[in-house]
């Protein structure tokens, strides 16, 4: 988990490549007397202490229709545990923590908290995604 004093900034890169500054979801601290694990393997437990980032770990990521956003997006992958916690995360267009929507946002950090640009770097996710079908993710915490 992590450290509310933070920013909820992350660095994100595709394929090992860094591509982009990404913007998640603020962690929470827990206040729980349970191990992270015991946590992950608890839904009714994560659930009330959502909204949280993603776990550290590699997913996949991949387009597919969006029904909420009525577009093809990046759609964001993992083990059969991560798909049953974290359905539907999404990367797409915003600029704040309030825009994220429990899914990862895409653009430049040029000021604290923010990422920028952020359409033109979704376009050119979604166009290096269109040719290679789909990516690795690397998550660090």
């Amino acid at each position: 988990m992590c450290n509310e004093s933070k920013p909820p900034l992350t660095g994100g890169g595709l394929e090992g490549a860094y591509l982009c500054d990404t913007l998640e979801p603020p962690c929470i601290e827990m206040k729980v007397d349970r191990t992270v694990e015991e946590v992950l393997n608890d839904k009714n437990l994560l659930k009330a202490i959502k909204p949280c980032a993603i776990p550290e770990g590699e997913y996949r990521v991949s387009m597919t229709y969006s029904p909420r956003y009525k577009t093809q997006l990046p759609l964001i992958t993992g083990d059969s545990r991560f798909n049953s916690l974290w359905q539907g995360i999404r990367i797409h267009a915003g600029n704040t923590a309030k825009d994220t929507q429990g899914c990862i946002l895409v653009g430049e950090n040029k000021i604290v908290g923010m990422v920028l640009n952020s359409r033109l770097t979704l376009t050119k996710v979604k166009n290096l995604l269109k040719g290679k079908g789909s990516l690795k993710l690397k998550v660090k915490n």
